[in-house]
């Protein structure tokens, strides 16, 4: 999925039969493609505003980026590191593009070439999330082993 948006809070009013004075609504949009994800939120911001405009109410905004995107090169060491590891703890490694946000978004937007290795948890970010822990520590055995060549590279 290259974008995609939610909202997932929404805030107002004193009581069930009255019409909040404010209500504050919180979403977000993420896209591994700049343009889309503009567009996206200009989309979102658009439909805000003619609700907004429909009903007699006002919109105010407040926009910010929590995270920029990244894409790892098939040749970036870390990348050749994690998939070196794997192979030799016998696992058939594999990448693809994620859609959330991590630290290693934070880490690549400041030069730290950085990837997300998978740990085991499914059905995220739902009322059924759960982690296979056998998976979670064949993640702990793979980074050790990272670690490892990494070490014994620069010694």
């Amino acid at each position: 999925m290259e974008t995609t948006a939610n909202i997932g809070l929404i805030e107002g009013g004193t009581a069930t039969n009255i019409v909040p004075e404010l209500t504050v609504v919180r979403g977000e949009a993420r896209s591994h493609n700049e343009d889309k994800l503009q567009a996206q939120v200009d989309r979102m911001l658009a439909a805000f505003e003619a609700a907004a405009e429909k009903y007699g109410a006002r919109v105010e905004s407040e926009l910010w980026r929590s995270y920029t995107c990244f894409r790892i090169a098939e040749d970036e060491p870390v990348l050749r590191y994690a998939w070196r590891a794997a192979e030799e703890l016998g696992f058939t490694p594999r990448t693809e593009t994620g859609g959330g946000g991590s630290d290693a978004n934070v880490f690549n937007e400041h030069g730290i070439r950085s990837i997300i290795l998978a740990t085991g948890p499914a059905e995220v970010h739902t009322v059924n999330e759960w982690v296979d822990a056998q998976r979670m520590a064949e993640s702990a055995r793979w980074l050790v082993k990272i670690l490892s060549l990494i070490a014994a590279e620069a010694s």
